[in-house]
C-alpha cells in the first residue's frame, strides 16, 4: 500500500496493493491492483482500480474504470460518460452527476443529482434536485425523492418500476435560495469530510460498516433525511 499525509499524490504505473491516504490532492493515471481509501480536496480517477473505493473528497472525478463499489462522501462527484463502475455507486454529495456506466445500482443522496448515463440495476436517488437525461439507462426501478417530479413515463428511460415521493423540503412556488443552499452543500461537505478522518483512521476493513453507521446521522445532521 502507499500512505501520505501531506502534499500531491499522482500514482501512474501499476500500484500493486492497497491505497490509503489523506492528502491535498491525488490522481490515479496508472493502476491500482486493490482498493483505495482517500481523503483529499481534490481526487481524480483516470486510470485504473481493481477492487472497490472509499473516498471523501471537496471535488471528485472518475474519468477510468472501478473494477468494484465505489462509495463518495464530498461536495462535487463526478462519473464520467468514458468511466465505468463495475459494482454499485452510493454517493453522499452536494452535487452528483453520473454520466458513465455503472453495472450495478446507485444510491445518491444530498443537494442535486444529474443521470446521463446507463445504471444497469436499481436507483435510489434522495435529493433537493433530480434531473434524468433523455440519453440515461436505469435497467432496475427508480425510486427518488425530490422537489420536482420528472416525466419519465413511457420514454424507456426506466425499465422497472418508477417511485416518486415528494420532499418535505418543498418551497412554495418552487423557488429556493441561492444562499440557503449554498449554506446547505457547504454543511453536507464538511459532515462527510467529519466522516472520511474517522473512517481513514480506523482500520481499512471496518470501512463498510463505518459508512453505513455514519451516514444516516451525518446526512440528517447536515439537513438531509
Amino acid at each position: 500500500s502507499a500512505d501520505s499525509m501531506t502534499g500531491t499524490i499522482r500514482i501512474g504505473g501499476v500500484q500493486e496493493g492497497d491505497v490509503t491516504a489523506f492528502t491535498q490532492s491525488l490522481t490515479v493515471t496508472g493502476e491500482v491492483t486493490g482498493d483505495m481509501y482517500v481523503m483529499a480536496q481534490t481526487i481524480t480517477i483516470d486510470g485504473k482500480v481493481g477492487d472497490s473505493v472509499r473516498l471523501f473528497g471537496s471535488d471528485v472525478k472518475v474519468n477510468g474504470t472501478i473494477e468494484g463499489d465505489l462509495v463518495v462522501f464530498g461536495g462535487d462527484v463526478t462519473v464520467a460518460p468514458k468511466a465505468r463502475v463495475t459494482g454499485n455507486v452510493s454517493a453522499f454529495a452536494g452535487h452528483v452527476r453520473i454520466d458513465g456506466t455503472v453495472d450495478g445500482s446507485l444510491k445518491a443522496t444530498g443537494g442535486s443529482v444529474v443521470v446521463g448515463g446507463t445504471i444497469a440495476g436499481d436507483a435510489r436517488i434522495k435529493l433537493d434536485e433530480v434531473e434524468i437525461g433523455p440519453d440515461a439507462r436505469i435497467g432496475g426501478d427508480l425510486s427518488y425523492t425530490s422537489r420536482n417530479r420528472l416525466d419519465l413515463e413511457g420514454k424507456g428511460i426506466v425499465a422497472g418500476d418508477i417511485d416518486y415521493m415528494e420532499s418535505k423540503e418543498k418551497v412554495e412556488r418552487g423557488v429556493r435560495s441561492a444562499v440557503g443552499k449554498c449554506v446547505k452543500w457547504i454543511w453536507f461537505t464538511a459532515a462527510g469530510l467529519v466522516a472520511g478522518l474517522v473512517a481513514l483512521a480506523i482500520f481499512r476493513r471496518s470501512a463498510p460498516a463505518i459508512l453505513a453507521a455514519l451516514s444516516g446521522d451525518t446526512l440528517r445532521r447536515a439537513g438531509f433525511g
